[in-house]
């Protein structure tokens, strides 16, 4: 819809250029807009009755239903060429948006200020993009721009425009019915609070927020959201933190929340310690990550040793205990050793068991020795021949025949001396006993 909107320009005088132009932005997923504006405003003097033009401006914006994030507002202002382009330029400078609760009223938020000098001639055009935060309040906000022009000596239909610095703000009150507003929508805000631990990692839509004194809060646009975090945190050395559930006794990790109010959503978590086990040679068992506050069931054993073998002893560290098995409370991170001593029960077994047997041996074989005898003395007769008839001749006695026995030899009566050596030497013998010459 195309608005005529008239705007004076005094002669002589440095004030009365009043331009309004409005545009806004918004980043949605389809562009819906409240109001379109596109208008054509000119500039003529102010005691001219005729209203011939020096200028032609024209000026267009949009502007949505409402706002739930700082939006943009797209300037434009074009110095139209055409029959009524009479002046050589005009300057643009301070230019910015604001939101006001009345079209002339005071300025509640802005946006940042153009403060550079855009110089347009007949047929070009201002155009800048300026971010508009919101008012902490929701509601209606009239969308205002401001901003300042400089003109040149301009004469035209007998009459001079003096160059000079002129302001301008939304226009006269003919036009403050079209100006748009926008609604200011509360934004939801989602907290998110860490129970007991100061930190983890947490994640809104697969981005990581920042985490202050266990707390992270963020602004939901419209729809349904992830959120996460961590499922196992970290807190130090043998002690750490388990996710469990939310608040509202959600499990999931990550879930779902919808967008459409204020949400605050605690992480419960538990905090585990560490229990470590130690050993030179044995095999212990329970060892592990403990809920705080449970009791922990540790034991250690041992492989057998063939005479010689290790076995327990004592418990040192955490825990002090003569037994291999034991509990003890997780209050916290749980560091115990199991000691252990060399056994030789076994080998002092084998070594005395050798040592009777060895010695019930040796008994064995002397009482052996010594029974021998009167094993001879009993023994057994002689088996008896059987029976049969002998001659008479049979049973007369043998004859024994006896060798004759040899005469005893000589016995020397006196001595004599070796003729070839004087070795003395018995008077029957012939040869001498020393030397072996013959007498």
């Amino acid at each position: 819809m195309i608005f005529r909107e008239e705007i004076t320009l005094q002669v002589k005088q440095t004030y009365v250029l009043v331009v309004i132009f409005l545009g806004l932005v918004v980043f949605l997923p389809a562009k819906v807009f409240a109001a379109d504006y596109n208008s054509t405003w000119f500039i003529y003097s102010k005691g001219d009755p005729q209203k011939n033009r020096f200028a032609n401006i024209r000026v267009k914006y949009s502007c949505p239903d409402t706002a739930r994030r700082p939006f943009d507002v797209d300037v434009s202002l074009a110095y139209v060429i055409d029959a009524n382009a009479h002046m050589a330029w005009i300057d643009f400078y301070d230019v910015a948006v604001h939101l006001r609760q009345s079209a002339k009223g005071a300025n509640l938020v802005s946006s940042t200020m153009d403060t550079s000098k855009t110089r347009l001639k007949a047929g070009e055009q201002y155009a800048r993009k300026f971010t508009v935060p919101l008012p902490k309040e929701p509601g209606s906000y009239f969308v205002a721009m401001t901003g300042k022009t400089y003109t040149p000596r301009t004469d035209a239909y007998g009459f001079t425009v003096v160059e000079g610095e002129l302001d301008y703000d939304t226009g006269d009150d003919r036009d403050l019915g079209r100006i748009p507003r926008v609604t200011v929508a509360p934004i939801p805000v989602l907290i998110i609070r860490l129970q007991d631990i100061p930190t983890a990692n947490v994640k809104v839509d697969g981005q990581s927020l920042p985490v202050v004194n266990g707390t992270a809060q963020i602004e939901l646009s419209p729809g349904q959201h992830s959120v996460e975090v961590s499922a196992q945190v970290e807190l130090g050395k043998g002690k750490r933190a388990i996710f469990q559930e939310w608040s509202d006794a959600d499990k999931s990790n990550p879930r779902q929340v919808s967008s459409d109010r204020d949400l605050v959503l605690v992480a419960f978590y538990k905090t585990q310690y560490l229990l470590s086990l130690e050993t030179d040679k044995g095999k212990p068992q329970g060892a592990g990550w403990y809920d705080a506050g449970s009791q922990a069931a540790f034991s250690v054993s041992y492989e057998p040793g063939f005479l010689i073998a290790q076995v327990f002893d004592h418990w040192e560290g955490d825990f002090s205990g003569t037994s291999p098995s034991a509990t003890i409370s997780m209050d916290g991170p749980k560091t115990i050793r199991a000691m252990s001593r060399t056994d030789y029960t076994q080998l002092l077994v084998v070594i005395a068991l050798v040592g009777a047997a060895f010695g019930g041996a040796i008994v064995f074989v002397r009482s052996r020795a010594k029974a021998q005898p009167k094993l001879l003395e009993t023994a057994l007769p002689p088996k008896r021949e059987p029976y049969r008839e002998r001659l008479a001749a049979e049973i007369e006695a043998p004859k024994i025949s006896r060798a004759p026995v040899p005469p005893p030899p000589p016995v020397a009566k006196t001595i004599k001396h070796c003729i070839y050596c004087g070795a003395m030497i018995p008077d029957v013998v012939t040869f001498c006993t020393k030397c072996g010459q013959k007498q």
